[in-house]
């Protein structure tokens, strides 16, 4: 507690005192305690004559609050006459209020009480209400998409750039309606079908057709489930084409148009591995191999030269896509493949056996992953690659303990 917080009003004293006047009246004022911390500031004598004198300070401004306020101080005793039967006149009112106040506050609460639920039954239909609408949504954008890309014909073409984006954005529109409805649609189909249950003798017809009336909007939304999963299909098998093609010919346009397609319906890692698989995988299967390296008379830095030329000739347009966000080509399809074949079609280069080899093919290998860190072309990039789970691993396959024992033989 603070000083000014710890005392009462002060009355003025002298000024030469040897102590101060605060201390008497601080709520923690202790008599032991001051007579201890003013020993050694004076002696006894001293502390005596000046305890009298103010004393005397106190007692006069006693006195003269009690003459100024003589005729309080006299008329206090009759003043207090008969305050008791007051307070009790007016105890049985109070009383009386008190419980007219207490009645009127449990009715304010029990209407609050019912306008609160009324405003969330209020609520509740309203949500059923959206929900409602967002399945009228569904219905509207399952036909659309049949007419668009024609579900109704057996046969399924590959469909063209403009359609499969807008057959794209549509069946977005059709995702996000089915998540507003399916919620509401699951929990009614539920309660009916508990209700059914338990009351099916006494409102058998009404069961009935609340039954069909519910088992319709459940089929319906069902329909535009299955009807969703087969668009997706669709649009993903075209898109998955029309994205490799322009690979092929670095239409960065077109590219770029895909991979917006791709993050609108959520298959960014998806692309990614189709790039690895159909792309990166064909090619790296010749260039990293034991008859390449043996092949090679650069050895294995003629091996990692034409691993990161792949880089410039096929993969140059997806790394300089600086608008799409959400995809790491290099990271997560180029070096997966690429680790993955150096250790199991190029495991030789991780021998210590030969250790002169050895060395040569792992300074090799740290200017080859400097390389790569490069084409990250941010600091923030290369951290992602050297924090990938494949390239800590391709670091610990480099035993260089056992290097270093062997130099030592």
């Amino acid at each position: 507690m603070s000083n000014e917080s710890d005392l009462y009003s002060i009355q003025v004293g002298p000024n030469d005192l040897c102590f101060d006047k605060n201390e008497f009246i601080k709520k923690s004022f202790s008599a032991d305690d001051f007579l201890k911390s003013h020993r050694k500031k004076a002696n006894l004598e001293t502390l005596r004559d000046d305890l009298g004198v103010y004393l005397k300070v106190l007692r006069s401004a006693m006195i003269e609050l009690i003459n100024k306020d003589y005729a309080d101080f006299v008329n206090l005793s009759s003043n207090l006459i008969g305050l008791d039967k007051a307070i009790n006149g007016i105890q049985l009112p109070l009383g009386q209020l008190r419980e007219e106040v207490l009645q009127v506050k449990l009715s304010l609460e029990e209407a609050m009480g019912d306008v609160s639920s009324l405003l969330e039954q209020r609520q509740e239909l309203r949500a059923k209400k959206r929900s409602l609408q967002s399945l009228t949504h569904v219905h509207l954008s399952l036909n659309k998409l049949r007419e668009l890309l024609k579900l109704h014909s057996e046969d399924k073409p590959v469909l063209p750039a403009n359609l499969v984006e807008r057959a794209a954005s549509e069946y977005n529109q059709l995702q996000f309606n089915i998540s507003k409805c399916q919620q509401h649609l699951d929990t009614a189909h539920k309660q009916v079908t508990i209700l059914y249950k338990n009351i099916y003798s006494t409102y058998f017809h009404f069961i009935i057709l609340q039954s069909n009336t519910l088992a319709q909007l459940v089929a319906c939304l069902f329909t535009g489930l299955r009807q969703a999963e087969k668009i997706l299909t669709l649009l993903t098998s075209s898109l998955n084409v029309m994205f490799l093609e322009n690979v092929s010919v670095n239409n960065s346009d077109v590219i770029a148009r895909c991979l917006r397609i791709y993050v609108s319906l959520d298959k960014a890692a998806d692309v990614e591995a189709l790039f690895r698989k159909e792309v990166v995988a064909p090619v790296l299967c010749d260039v990293i191999s034991e008859v390449s390296l043996n092949s090679d008379p650069r050895g294995v830095q003629g091996v990692y030269s034409r691993v990161v030329a792949f880089l410039e000739m096929h993969m140059k347009e997806l790394l300089e896509i600086p608008k799409v966000q959400g995809f790491n080509f290099l990271v997560n399809s180029y070096w997966p493949e690429v680790e993955h074949r150096l250790e199991t079609d190029l495991s030789s280069i991780f021998a210590p056996g030969n250790p002169e080899m050895f060395y040569q093919n792992y300074c090799e290998t740290v200017k080859f992953l400097r390389q790569l860190e490069r084409h990250c072309r941010t600091q923030a990039g290369a951290k992602v690659l050297r924090n990938h789970p494949q390239y800590i691993a391709f670091l610990q396959h480099w035993n260089l303990p056992v290097y270093f024992q062997i130099r030592r033989v």
